[in-house]
């Protein structure tokens, strides 16, 4: 195992308690599946990254209303 593959685990690792720790955030979860993408764990990637572009739409959502509030 090279020593890009074990820093990339260790990312992983770090990832996945960053999202559980902010399951709201789209800024995790996207972190998370970049991580993923590197290690090509493309399937789990692309869920991921689903994930935050829907939590950062309702993110943005959310700030366009309080702008017209």
């Amino acid at each position: 195992m090279s020593a890009q593959r074990k820093d990339l685990a260790g990312a992983e690792r770090l990832m996945r308690q960053a999202a559980t720790l902010m399951p709201a955030s789209p800024s995790a979860h996207r972190n998370l599946g970049m991580v993923l993408f590197a290690q090509d764990k493309l399937d789990e990637a692309q869920q991921v990254l689903t994930l935050a572009k829907a939590l950062a739409s309702v993110a943005n959502n959310k700030e366009k209303k309080k702008r017209k509030e």
